[in-house]
């Protein structure tokens, strides 16, 4: 029964986006508002046969129905409620429901903020085909609810147990809300350019600065489950689907700065327009890594041809946002007004930006490129990325140090010289106490400089600016939060001290500043598994002490054992510590200490990051939905706004 509910709800969804879409397009080609209500009403109800499929699936897994392919495939009767719910979206099948689900509910979120012009039912035609281009996958391609044959199982498969951690049940789910409010830009430029609006731009913002908030707060969801839960120490190897990840998260740095470049001077409009539509592509081409089988990685779903789907609409998007984008295009320019250094420093970030992008997309995709040419496929190693894309970052970070300057040039010159003295002689005095205290490798004193401008940089803007504080403070906690990360990530990898210690039953070692103690082994039993556990004291060096757990467990559905490891975490460095092995009746273990610095500073500025564009994105919206109502109240009866009514001087500009 809960899977014939489930696919006649998919089938639903699928005739009520498709119906959507069709009555979007009627909307744009006949300049009739009303078919722009039918649409939304289509989009209710798929929305609402898609959260009828989910409730279905999530049952299923909840009660452990092992008819359903799926439920078998990925739970157990032993795991906990949490994991059961997040075996929802660590399959193929049921992540593509996740992403349907979340793509829906922002579209009719979107819709209704939309007052009804012509430029609105285009868009809105547009997400409605990409949403039922989902809708047919899963009831054609990728059903949850495929029963197995035969008799019924008594008993699960289980959960991979690399997923039974709190990141990875929130992990997937906030990338998702990433890659699919990323379609909304996408969008919206669309039907903006094709209708020559003037204000598409505008009407990204809110939509951009919530995928780029959800795509920040998931890299870093998975970087922390790859620091705790795999067992080697660190938090980003550059892993294929990693990579995925990134590339339209540098894209989407760059169109947000875009959008502000073109409210400060009126132009940037192409950058806007090719960047939105690269980012939501670059999505796509993200979940297409994922699924096909084309790259290999941890991280990524068994081969399957559901990735080429992927690879199809991505090609579709692609040539007809192009279309748009070039056939709408004029010539007309908005000239930049006083702050021309400002709009020159942001046309360089951009440019950075896609590059960076493009260095890691190349990286990332090069044993696909080279299968191509040669009988054996190339990869390339973290090195490759260290020389290509890390030094752009750290010239981006400079210039992001130094942007507000370009704020202030149109003001007199005193203010220009406080702005530079202030932060400089902070960088110096960073530079001189990091050197100071052992941290003077050169690339980490370039870090400290370009952080402690920047932070400087902030603290003054606030001083100077006391008013501006609650319209800035978004962009300000972005900033600091990017210096933050790139702190953190310079410390844990230039000053990381990684040994393996061998202890005896009470028995001690000492690594970096730090006494390890060998206090005992014990067994223990979890849900689905069973435990090995190590108590190792720590002994810090001014005496304080705390207690370590490493663990390797031994699930009961699956042979090979995994790495718990166990962290302190503190301002200054992480020490880690993972059980590699130990003799029999507990006399000897074997561990993998690790002391990294700074490393929390990563999570701390991934976390100001996504505040910082929350903060942005909360008044934007806000706006928005004001705009929508009023213009709603004014919009006729019967069209779309027509054309003849407003000056067409909107395009790409």
């Amino acid at each position: 029964m809960i899977g014939l509910i489930g696919e006649l709800s998919l089938c639903g969804a699928t005739l009520a986006g498709g119906a959507a879409s069709l009555m979007g397009l009627l909307g744009w080609r006949l300049h009739d508002g009303a078919w722009i209500g039918r649409a939304r009403v289509a989009l209710g109800l798929n929305l609402a046969f898609l959260m009828t499929a989910g409730a279905a699936l999530a049952w299923a897994l909840l009660k452990s129905d092992f008819r359903y392919a799926y439920v078998f495939a990925h739970t157990e009767r032993s795991l906990g409620a949490l994991y059961k719910l997040s075996a929802f979206w660590s399959g193929q099948e049921g992540s593509i429901l996740l992403w349907a689900l979340i793509f829906a509910a922002l579209t009719c979120v979107r819709t209704a903020l939309v007052p009804g012009r012509r430029s609105d039912a285009l868009a809105l035609c547009v997400l409605s085909a990409v949403l039922t281009f989902f809708n047919g996958l899963l009831l054609f391609g990728a059903s949850p609810f495929t029963q197995l044959p035969g008799v019924v199982p008594a008993e699960g498969a289980g959960l991979n147990p690399m997923l039974h951690h709190w990141a990875m049940a929130l992990h997937p789910p906030t990338l998702f809300v990433g890659y699919a409010a990323f379609a909304i830009p996408m969008a919206i430029m669309i039907g903006g350019v094709a209708g020559r609006e003037d204000d598409w731009i505008e009407q990204m913002r809110p939509w951009a600065l919530l995928a780029w908030m959800a795509l920040t707060l998931g890299i870093a969801l998975g970087a922390w489950w790859a620091y705790v839960e795999l067992g080697w120490g660190g938090y980003w190897a550059w892993d294929p689907v990693e990579n995925a990840s990134l590339v339209p998260w540098l894209t989407g740095t760059a169109l947000l700065h875009a959008i502000v470049a073109h409210r400060k001077t009126g132009g940037f409009g192409t950058w806007a327009a090719w960047l939105a539509l690269a980012t939501f592509a670059l999505c796509l081409l993200a979940t297409s890594l994922t699924r096909s089988g084309f790259v290999e990685s941890v991280h990524a779903f068994a081969q399957s041809g559901i990735g080429v789907a992927f690879l199809g609409l991505m090609g579709i998007v692609i040539a007809i946002g192009a279309c748009t984008i070039v056939a709408q295009q004029d010539a007309r320019r908005a000239q930049p007004g006083a702050a021309t250094l400002l709009g020159d420093l942001i046309h360089l970030a951009l440019v950075l930006l896609v590059a960076m992008a493009a260095a890691t997309l190349v990286g990332t995709i090069m044993p696909i490129l080279s299968s191509l040419i040669f009988k054996s496929p190339m990869s390339v190693g973290s090195g490759y990325y260290a020389r290509a894309v890390v030094p752009l970052g750290v010239v981006l970070a400079a210039i992001m140090a130094v942007a507000p300057l370009a704020v202030d040039a149109a003001r007199n010159g005193r203010t220009v010289r406080t702005r530079l003295v202030i932060p400089t002689g902070a960088a110096l005095g960073a530079c001189m106490t990091s050197a100071a205290l052992g941290y003077g490798h050169p690339e980490f004193l370039a870090c400290v400089a370009i952080a402690s401008f920047t932070l400087a940089g902030i603290v003054l803007s606030v001083w100077l600016n006391p008013h501006t504080w609650a319209r800035r403070c978004g962009a300000w906690l972005a900033h600091a939060g990017l210096v933050l990360v790139m702190l953190g990530v310079a410390g844990s990898n230039l000053f990381s001290l990684r040994e393996t210690v061998q202890l005896d039953a009470d028995g001690s070692a000492r690594v970096g500043g730090y006494v390890l103690k060998f206090e005992g082994l014990s067994d223990l039993r979890g849900e689905g598994y069973s435990a090995v556990q190590a108590d190792v004291l720590l002994i810090a060096a001014d005496g304080s002490t705390s207690t370590l757990h490493p663990q390797q467990r031994f699930y009961d559905r699956f042979a090979e054992s995994n790495s718990e490891v166990s962290v302190r975490s503190g301002l200054g460095e992480d020490i880690y510590v993972a059980l590699l092995g130990w003799h029999t009746g507990g006399e000897r273990i074997s561990l993998l200490v690790l002391i990294n610095p700074l490393t929390i500073w990563i999570w701390i500025g991934a976390g100001a990051m996504a505040l910082g564009s929350a903060w942005a994105a909360v008044p934007s919206l806000a706006m928005r939905l004001t705009t929508a109502k009023t213009r709603k109240g004014i919009t006729s009866d019967r069209g779309v706004d027509s054309p003849a009514a407003r000056p067409a001087t909107g395009g790409v500009r």
